[in-house]
């Protein structure tokens, strides 16, 4: 209950360091060495390790291959028409249809009063489809630290440093206080990523130091995202405070994903990390959005447990 809030706090003042000196490290390295593993543990401990209704399965499999075909053919040079309002769409009605499944497994109605206010951010959101885009990618980040406090998170009160920890590191970054250690450090622009740009995507029409500043704190939440998904959670969902050995974390992987799933995630990380050896950049865009889809997944699968229950482990 002790060791992992402490050991969040170290990983956060670490990365926050990390950010402000060599923020291009965990921009283009980030992703390429843990994108694909984090993707997995996603799928790992939302679905795979969890007694999820059928029903709840098959809408995410839908989802999940609309929206990669959503992002897949534009980097085929495919245009397809209201791409990004197609997305949204699916994925807010990923939302509600999931939040209505764990309503009905609980025979409960009262998380359907969410219904009208989810109905309402989804319709905003398709309507302003491009900028909902910017902000789910950014959110997101945010959104997995939720999901571990609220679903995986036994004993919340001994969260309260690290989380004070990530806000203080969040709000340091987004006043541009170390914009100016990040350009001393020369950690804004290399291997082929311009910070500046990513801050013009991510803020667009704001001046280029608040879009430079909020792109370090994507860069640095997106790092704790991977922290959170690959530690924090895996070390809080075991039944005990013990820790597993290396033998019984191989043991575990092939029985959740099997000896199949395990290759096709092995593919992709071998598959980025070759992809990033051509281009790195290239390599990190194309991951950076067909991974857009978990974002939506963490959402639903949330709704879901909310709606439910929290998640009950299938061993």
């Amino acid at each position: 209950d002790t060791r992992v809030p402490l050991l969040a706090t170290a990983q956060i003042a670490l990365l926050l360091a990390m950010t402000v000196t060599r923020p291009l490290w965990l921009f283009v390295v980030g992703p390429i060495l843990l994108g694909v593993p984090h993707l997995a543990s996603d799928v790992r401990y939302l679905v795979l390790r969890q007694r999820v209704a059928r029903p709840v399965i098959v809408l995410g499999c839908v989802a999940t291959l609309v929206m990669l075909g959503l992002r897949a053919l534009p980097l085929a040079h495919v245009f397809v028409p209201g791409a990004a309002r197609i997305e949204v769409v699916t994925g807010a009605t990923w939302v509600v249809l999931a939040l209505g499944a764990g309503a009905r497994e609980r025979g409960s109605l009262v998380p359907m009063l969410a219904v009208p206010l989810l109905l309402a951010v989804g319709l905003y959101a398709a309507a302003h489809a491009g900028l909902a885009r910017i902000v789910l990618a950014q959110a997101h980040n945010v959104v997995g630290v939720g999901v571990w406090l609220l679903l995986f998170r036994r004993n919340r009160r001994a969260a309260i440093l690290p989380l004070a920890a990530l806000v203080a590191g969040t709000l340091l970054l987004a006043t541009g206080a170390t914009l100016p250690w990040a350009m001393h450090a020369g950690g804004l622009e290399g291997l082929g990523v311009n910070l500046w740009r990513v801050g013009a995507y991510l803020a667009p029409g704001t001046a280029p130091a608040t879009g430079a500043a909020l792109a370090l704190v994507f860069v640095f939440l997106q790092a704790v995202h991977y922290a959170v998904w690959l530690v924090w959670i895996p070390q809080d969902e075991l039944p005990g405070q013990g820790t597993l050995t290396f033998r019984m974390s191989g043991r575990g992987l092939v029985r959740d994903f099997g000896v199949v799933g395990l290759a096709i995630v092995a593919a992709g990380c071998v598959a980025l990390a070759s992809a990033a050896t051509f281009d790195a950049r290239a390599a990190v865009g194309a991951y950076m959005s067909l991974a857009a889809f978990h974002g939506y997944l963490e959402l639903a699968m949330l709704a879901y447990f909310a709606a439910r229950g929290r998640p009950v482990t299938a061993r």
